[in-house]
């Protein structure tokens, strides 16, 4: 895993550690840091010692804001370094602003193979009350341009739980993704809205995450898909992976229970 932590801004749900691209200074900054990254995956070659790559995730922050020239010195790092198989999977997390058609025809040039893409909602409003810098029609065209790019592997994340959002909206916006990309290998990684704003748990029921879950189980289930967050395949040449090398949904919520849920192989 390589975290890229910069943002165009700060989302209002996101505790992960991202920061807004401010300042005349970020060139530099954004240089040392990418010359630490590098450093580092140096210093961490012989705790893996004889072992190979099989999935790398560069996540964010909003990695796909990175210029090709940077995604590139990451890259070559990575294979400079370590045994990377030939099959492994290079993951990229994306917004749907930054996916044009020249970025990511660079991004396959550098053999990145997967996008981990940030959606959150197919509904404007929803996608307002989240704070987020795209639209619904910006999501769909980012998809559509991937798959063009030739990215037939693919996570879309989302949001459910949101404050006053019903069932139906959930569904709708679940059904709406995957019009599109049904011969594709993808995954919905679903995750449950936290605290303040719009994510006010104390106004959320259990039963409605649960059957928010259950819904994103059976639409996915239905197109032939898996609701994983990473790492989840069905494509027959992925399908001998072993499995516990990948992560699983794990669900924390206020009350201190721990829900874990994990699709049918």
């Amino acid at each position: 895993y390589v975290h890229l932590p910069w943002c165009l801004k700060k989302c209002p749900y996101c505790d992960f550690n991202s920061h807004e691209w401010r300042g005349d200074d970020l060139q530099l900054t954004e240089q040392a840091y990418l010359d630490a990254v590098c450093a580092d995956l140096e210093a961490s070659l012989p705790l893996i010692w004889g072992r190979s790559v099989q999935s790398i995730f560069i996540g964010g922050g909003t990695p796909s804001l990175s210029s090709l020239d940077d995604l590139r010195a990451i890259t070559d790092a990575i294979r400079d370094c370590y045994d990377v198989a030939p099959d492994a999977e290079w993951t990229l997390e994306a917004n749907p602003s930054e996916l044009t058609a020249e970025h990511l025809a660079g991004m396959r040039s550098l053999g990145l193979n997967r996008l981990s893409i940030g959606i959150q909602s197919l509904h404007d409003d929803e996608l307002q009350m989240l704070d987020r810098i795209h639209d619904s029609e910006r999501a769909l065209e980012a998809i559509a341009a991937a798959r063009a790019a030739g990215f037939d592997n693919m996570n879309l994340d989302f949001i459910f739980g949101l404050i006053n959002q019903p069932l139906e909206r959930w569904q709708e916006t679940l059904e709406r993704a995957l019009k599109g990309i049904t011969a594709l290998d993808a995954q919905l990684g679903a995750s449950p809205a936290g605290d303040g704003g719009a994510f006010d748990m104390e106004r959320l029921d259990w039963f409605d995450l649960r059957n928010m879950l259950m819904v994103a189980r059976s639409v996915t289930e239905a197109a032939l898909l898996r609701t994983e967050s990473r790492g989840a395949h069905d494509r027959s040449d992925f399908k001998d992976r072993d499995d516990a090398n990948w992560m699983k949904h794990t669900f924390w919520f206020k009350d201190g229970n721990k829900v874990t849920y994990k699709p049918v192989k």
